[in-house]
């Protein structure tokens, strides 16, 4: 794997920066549920921030962003890409074609500290619509006109300052947002707002006693979906009719710490990350019934916890902290379903059909943001969101200043093959043959996780690969073998194992039905 330092903000992670990104983080942590960083350990003044590493990719070119810029929202349109810099209150729009940016500087003398702006999103005449933390407002930028009008959320939770709004959908020709501290879902009426008011807004309560709200999605009948959690001890999800504004509360599983992402599939199941642990729920609002599946486990250059080095230790404190690639945001495009994981620093697409995994590994590493001891490259860019158009995935690297473009049409040089289903028998071990296809000259390293544990880890089980690096010096195929041995105590029924070929830049995983008996 061949590296480089990142040249450009070589001195922008300073001490100073890195201990307010930290601090934003955490904050993130009291809201959506993100878990904060590791501790800050203590530096000496005069000592500077590492520099953050460039890993070389076949599939993701980076963009650096104007000085000083921290990406999180979006959205890309016509082939344009419009992001916002919450730090710089500016909205900025990307031509891919000149490499050129242009930036609108959002009205008003304010100076956020938090993330503030998470959303993008067009209406129908062109408009460009956005929530912002920082000013507790909705925006719309009349783009022809180069006009910004602000809509004041009416809540002000007492100890917050902001309500904290998270998303916007359209529904019924009405703007609906949620507010993670206000725990209200707002309502606004493009035809009745005010500039600097809050006329035209209107606000239900969510009678929750968990502590935050998640984003919106709709699903194929316009009904509004959303979780409330209490980070990371309970969650729950929600069924808004925009009608007759009646809500439909679904319990969700024990074990899940922070379920933030919803996408919904033509079937109106809903896909819904976990972005505590390493899991994917799936929930069929027909039956009520919920499913799982689990990423891939991250990988020792990614890892803050050092996870590499716990993947056999059961219990969490020993193994100093969790375990977990955390996906986060999700969109579904022709059947798959695309997500990023924040500590696994990947996006990744699950085909709904036959339940293969692709996992790109981003190119920036900060290894400010991970717990690098002794090896490197290493670290996480900080992933927030992404969007979609046509065969490229664009997304906003928070921490690093960064747009990058995954190019979706470059075909993966690797493949495996498992025969399925397996049946695992309790207190014996079942071999489980697996076919790993090169198309070229690599070095291929297998790995499994399983939905023993929301983590990925395996629970009661253990997975031993006869040859876990696999070493091809030309085009071929090779048989090996995955030993499973299921504990006496692992208990009976159906779990998904995900099986994993990782090179270089990119892993191939394939999600197997597993019955113990």
């Amino acid at each position: 794997m061949k590296r480089s330092r990142k040249d450009k903000n070589s001195n922008k992670f300073i001490l100073v920066a890195v201990g307010l990104a930290v601090v934003l983080i955490a904050s993130l942590a009291a809201t959506i549920g993100i878990p904060s960083q590791p501790k800050e350990p203590e530096r000496e003044k005069e000592k500077t921030i590492l520099e953050s590493y460039v890993i070389d990719s076949n599939y993701i070119k980076e963009f650096d962003t104007p000085d000083g810029s921290e990406p999180v929202a979006i959205n890309v349109k016509d082939g344009m890409v419009w992001f916002a810099d919450s730090k710089g209150r500016k909205i900025v729009k990307f031509d891919p074609t000149s490499n050129q940016f242009e930036e609108f500087p959002i009205p008003g003398d304010v100076k956020s500290t938090i993330i503030s702006i998470w959303s993008l999103k067009f209406d129908e005449e062109g408009n460009l619509w956005f929530q912002d933390a920082g000013t507790n407002s909705i925006w719309r930028f009349f783009i022809d006109e180069q006009r910004f009008e602000q809509y004041i959320i009416p809540t002000l939770p007492e100890g917050f300052g902001t309500s904290y709004p998270i998303n916007i959908v359209f529904v019924n020709g009405k703007v609906w947002f949620s507010e993670i501290y206000g725990k209200k879902i707002g309502i606004l009426d493009p035809n009745k707002v005010k500039d600097k008011s809050s006329e035209g807004i209107v606000e239900i309560d969510v009678a929750s006693n968990l502590e935050t709200l998640g984003p919106l999605s709709v699903d194929n009948d316009n009904n509004i979906w959303f979780t409330a959690l209490t980070y990371p001890i309970k969650g729950e999800l929600y069924k808004l009719d925009p009608n007759t504004l009646e809500f439909i509360q679904y319990d969700l599983p024990k074990d899940i710490a922070s379920p933030v992402g919803i996408a919904i599939d033509a079937n109106n199941r809903l896909w819904i990350n976990d972005h505590g642990t390493s899991s994917i729920l799936i929930f069929d609002p027909v039956n009520n019934k919920t499913s799982r599946i689990v990423t891939t486990l991250p990988i020792k250059e990614t890892s803050p916890y050092l996870y590499e080095q716990c993947l056999e230790v059961n219990n969490i404190e020993e193994c100093g902290g969790l375990r977990a690639s955390l996906p986060y945001w999700n969109i579904i495009v022709d059947n798959k379903l695309w997500f990023n994981e924040h500590y696994g620093n990947t996006l990744a697409v699950l085909d709904m059909d036959d339940l293969t995994l692709i996992e790109y590994l981003v190119p920036t590493m900060n290894p400010n943001y991970a717990k690098c001891e002794g090896y490197e490259p290493c670290g996480i860019a900080n992933v927030l969101q992404f969007d979609i158009e046509g065969d490229k995935v664009w997304f906003s690297e928070w921490s690093e200043g960064k747009i990058g473009v995954l190019d979706t049409t470059k075909k993966i040089p690797i493949s495996i093959e498992v025969n399925e289903p397996i049946t695992l028998i309790r207190g014996s071990n079942t071999p489980i043959t697996i076919e790993v296809n090169a198309e070229e000259p690599l070095t291929v390293e297998m790995r499994v996780s399983a939905t023993t544990s929301s983590f990925g880890t395996l629970i009661n089980m253990t997975g031993t690969f006869d040859e876990r690096v696999i070493k091809f010096d030309e085009k071929g195929s090779k048989s090996i073998t995955l030993n499973i041995l299921s504990e006496p105590n692992l208990e009976t029924g159906d779990y998904m194992l995900t099986i994993t070929a990782k090179i270089d830049d990119v892993m191939y995983g394939k999600i197997v039905k597993a019955r113990v008996i």
